[in-house]
Order: structure tokens, then sequence, then C-alpha cells
């Protein structure tokens, strides 16, 4: 799955902190809780053919200038589900990890996106073993909010 965290603050000049919040701070806390939090767990669900779930942020973009706080981060998550894993899980873990900052900092403003691309459900395949190959098939969907899944059956094809 591929979808994006913003972390939204106050844009202001950097010599005047005290009027904006940082947003590329904020979003570090995030990164920092994935790294922390997240991954570790991933641990416990691990798959006998295809090892623990994968996270990457791939991608991040935030500020202007460099006198200037940003009032937008955006980072990109790649997030890579095993068999047997519900893919909305996936993401609660995400909306769970941002309550959980908000609440612990006043300051803290962060949304997460609807995917942008979601991998196909695993299934099981010919002779009752997963099928491998779906874990790297997507649908690319673009900016659209909208999510699709497929599901690919090496007997059926695709529907």
């Amino acid at each position: 799955m591929w979808w994006r965290i913003v972390t939204r603050g106050k844009a202001a000049p950097s010599a005047t902190v005290q009027l904006g919040v940082n947003t590329i701070f904020k979003m570090a806390q995030v990164i920092q809780a994935i790294e922390s939090k997240l991954i570790p767990r991933y641990q416990e669900k691990r798959h006998p053919l295809v090892g623990a779930p994968r996270v990457n942020v791939a991608v991040i973009e935030g500020g202007t200038q460099v006198n200037t706080f940003s009032d937008e981060c955006t980072i990109e998550i790649d997030r890579c589900i095993v068999p047997g894993e519900v893919t909305s899980k996936g993401r609660e873990e995400f909306r769970a990890l941002l309550e959980e900052l908000k609440a612990s900092d006043p300051e803290f403003d962060a949304v997460m996106e609807e995917a942008f691309l979601e991998d196909i459900p695993h299934r099981s395949g010919l002779s009752g073993r997963p099928n491998l190959l779906a874990h790297d098939a997507f649908i690319l969907i673009g900016d659209s909010p909208t999510s699709l899944t497929l599901r690919f059956d090496f007997r059926e094809g695709l529907s």
C-alpha cells in the first residue's frame, strides 16, 4: 500500500519561532515513531515464506526556503503486507500512532490520506501455497482517494 501522511503547522520566519509550528520537526516525530514502535511489532507478524511486513518512508517533502517554517510536510509510505494480514489493519496501526503523538503534543497536527495504491490481497495459489507473485502486483490509482483492489488467481486470471 502507498499513502501520504501530512503534518500541518503554522508558517513563520525562523527568527520568530514562537509564532510558528515547524512541521518538519513534527514529521520527524512521526518517522521516529514508525521506526521505534511499528517496525519492531512487525516481527510478530512474520510469515514463514515472505518474512515480516515491511514499511518504507520513501519520499519526504517540506519547506520552501531555509529561513521559514513550512506550514506542511508530507511523507509517502510504502507498507508491504504479508499473507494473512488485512490491508485496513496495516493502515489502522498508523492512525493509532498519529493519535498517540497528538495526545502527547498539543501542537501536533497530522492527517493520513487515503491510499493511492493498494496491494492485491494475498490468496492461496496453486497447491495451497501463498501466491508470492501477487505481493509484487499492484494497481496505481494516481492522486485519486479511491481505493481499488483486485484479485489474481493463476487458474482464473485477473478479476
